[in-house]
C-alpha cells in the first residue's frame, strides 16, 4: 500500500476540500514569547483548565497556541468561528468534534500532535486515524532497551551508532500514531507491536497492531517527509492519499 502525498497550491476554496479517502495534515510552528489573554479567548472551558496545569510559561503558551491553531484550521472545514467549535470526548479520551444537528453531515475526523515549537493536524472525513511528530534529540540507550519489542531492540544493536537515534524516532512516532488512532495509547504497543526501524517501503505499509488481549489490528501506517529534521508518521484505518499544507499556507489563514 502506497499513500500518495502531494502538496497542493494554497488557494482558499482548495483549502477546506477534503474528499473522502484523503488526510489534509497542516503543519505549523507556534511562537515562544509570553501569552497575550486575547489568545485564551477562544479556548473552552476545559481547554483552559489544561492550560493552567502547565507550570513553564513556555510549555503553557505552545499548548495554548497548538490548540487555537488547531480550532482556526478545524473551523475552515466547519465553517464557523474557532470559539463556537465544541469537542467531546470518546471512552477512552480521544477528542471528536461534537455534529451540529441530526441532519448536518458528519464532522471531520482530526488528530493534533505538537513537540516543541512545531504542530501538526490531520484531518479526514468518515475514518479513524492518529498522526505523530517529533523533534529528535539524543536518545540514551536505556530508553530503547525498555520500549522497544525484542525483535526490534536485536535489530537495534546491529545499526551504526550514528542510525540509532533515527531509527528509534521512526518507530515511536509509528507507534504513537496507531495508539492515538486506536485510542489505546502509545504504551500498549511498545512492547507488543512491530513497526520496524528502517523507512517504510515506499513510506507506507499495512502494521498489525496488536492490543492488550493479544488481537492483531491492521492499520495503514505512512512516515512523513517534513522540514526541519522532524520525524513523523500517521495511522489511518483505510489507504489513504495525503496533503500536506505547509507553514506558509497556514500563515495564509491565521
Amino acid at each position: 500500500m502506497d499513500a500518495s502525498i502531494t502538496n497542493p497550491a494554497p488557494t482558499s476554496n482548495a483549502l477546506w476540500q477534503l474528499a473522502p479517502g484523503y488526510v489534509h495534515i497542516w503543519l505549523w510552528q507556534v511562537a515562544s514569547h509570553p501569552l497575550d489573554p486575547k489568545e485564551l479567548t477562544t479556548l473552552d472551558s476545559r481547554e483552559h483548565r489544561r492550560a493552567e496545569r502547565f507550570r513553564p510559561a513556555l510549555h503553557r503558551a505552545q499548548w495554548v497556541r497548538s490548540h487555537t491553531g488547531m480550532r482556526h484550521i478545524l473551523s475552515g472545514y466547519l465553517g464557523c468561528a474557532p470559539a463556537d467549535i465544541v469537542f467531546r470526548r470518546g471512552s477512552n479520551g480521544k477528542p471528536f468534534l461534537e455534529k451540529p444537528s441530526n441532519d448536518a453531515p458528519n464532522p471531520p475526523h482530526f488528530n493534533l500532535s505538537h513537540s516543541h515549537d512545531w504542530c501538526a493536524l490531520a484531518v479526514a472525513r468518515d475514518l479513524d486515524l492518529g498522526i505523530d511528530i517529533q523533534i529528535p534529540h539524543p536518545v540514551n540507550p536505556s530508553l530503547w532497551r525498555r520500549v522497544l519489542t525484542s525483535v526490534e531492540k536485536t535489530h537495534m544493536t546491529t545499526l551504526s551508532p550514528n542510525d540509532r537515534d533515527p531509527a528509534f524516532f521512526r518507530c515511536w512516532t509509528r507507534k504513537e500514531a496507531i495508539g492515538k488512532a486506536d485510542s489505546q495509547g502509545v504504551y500498549i504497543h511498545l512492547k507488543r507491536t512491530e513497526t520496524g526501524l528502517l523507512p517504510l517501503p515506499g513510506n507506507s505499509s499495512i502494521i498489525a497492531a496488536i492490543n492488550a488481549s493479544g488481537t492483531p489490528t491492521p492499520w495503514h501506517v505512512t512516515d512523513l517527509n517534513l522540514p526541519a529534521s522532524l520525524y513523523g508518521a500517521i495511522a489511518t484505518s483505510e489507504p489513504v492519499t495525503i496533503q500536506l499544507h505547509a507553514l506558509e499556507q497556514i500563515d495564509l489563514i491565521l
